[in-house]
């Protein structure tokens, strides 16, 4: 017996949700059946994600995104076609290429349409970046991991009225089941698909509207809440896992000065406008500002106020603002 059977029998314990319910292990479901297997309520789901507990999927059949990674906002900006061509080379994407049928996640990057014949015969692919950051545009398939913040209102915006929309802004995703690391790949919706300035000047773009039912758990999630039956499960409440802002990204190796509109200075008036946060808010360092101004809205968001509006992720927020 090999050791991949060997450790699925071993999953497989006569106390497994799986035997308490009779059936095969699902890999994924929707959060309807999961709560049935699990004995609880779509709400309870929905608040275990809130608290970062648990993490809870959306499944997509081609959408167009874009693809996020600590190195190529740094080491390969300027040459970001090196970086897939390394990645590629190492089997770095082995585990994600869409044409694979052993992952939950898949991808597939948008090349272009002939390789490139250099002058010693070799050939080499296109493909396709945003800027000014680089990120390579790719078309998505399976189950992504949501990535949601402490002070997001997605998941509580899912329980209070039955859905919440979507938009370029908040739709963070991260390859199912995986830790979120600072080597891990993070998508976002290509800009193409919204403008990138909305949030800021103006309520997110909507791209699509989801319900509860439009949500998947996967086979570890399910596993993960069953053994803590009766239990505290960890969270960010209890210090138990950290949640996402909480990993501080490595140092960049060059400067990167992207305030040439000054964009960042007339939000920074805007803020020292705001009685609530003022000139210390303005003074705060791009991050920290960034938490202060998300904290803020989720306080007014409380209240039914200005809920149509969203923070930009960290590499969006970052790019008005001089380092």
């Amino acid at each position: 017996m090999n050791a991949k059977k060997a450790s699925l029998l071993k999953d497989q314990g006569e106390s497994s949700v799986w035997k308490k319910n009779n059936i095969a292990a699902l890999e994924y479901c929707d959060l309807h059946r999961a709560a049935e297997l699990l004995n609880c309520r779509v709400d309870d789901l929905l608040h275990w994600a809130e608290i970062g507990a648990i993490e809870l999927c959306l499944k997509f059949s081609g959408l167009k995104a874009s693809l996020k990674h600590i190195e190529l906002s740094s080491k390969y900006r300027r040459n970001p076609a090196e970086w897939i061509r390394n990645r590629l080379t190492t089997g770095y994407f082995d585990k994600y290429l869409a044409t694979k049928n052993n992952q939950l996640s898949g991808l597939m990057p948008i090349i272009g349409p002939e390789p490139k014949i250099n002058d010693d015969g070799t050939f080499e692919q296109e493909f396709y970046f945003e800027k000014p950051l680089p990120a390579l545009i790719c078309h998505i398939f399976g189950v992504w991991g949501l990535i949601t913040f402490r002070h997001d209102n997605f998941f509580a915006s899912l329980k209070s009225s039955g859905k919440t929309q979507v938009t370029g802004l908040n739709l963070h995703l991260k390859p199912a089941d995986e830790d979120l690391t600072m080597d891990s790949i993070r998508l976002q919706p290509s800009s193409e698909l919204f403008d990138e300035f909305d949030g800021l000047m103006q309520p997110a773009q909507t791209l699509f509207t989801i319900t509860p039912s439009d949500l998947f758990i996967t086979r570890k999630q399910i596993e993960k809440i069953f053994i803590h039956d009766g239990k505290v499960i960890p969270n960010y409440i209890n210090g138990g896992v950290d949640s996402p802002q909480e990993i501080a990204p490595s140092a960049v190796s060059e400067e990167i000065n992207l305030n040439k509109n000054m964009l960042g200075g007339l939000i920074d008036m805007l803020i020292c406008s705001v009685p609530e946060l003022g000139q210390d808010v303005a003074n705060a360092s791009t991050n920290k500002k960034r938490d202060l101004l998300e904290a803020f809205l989720a306080e007014k968001q409380k209240l039914n106020h200005l809920v149509d509006y969203s923070i930009p992720g960290y590499d969006t927020f970052s790019k008005y603002f001089k380092n």
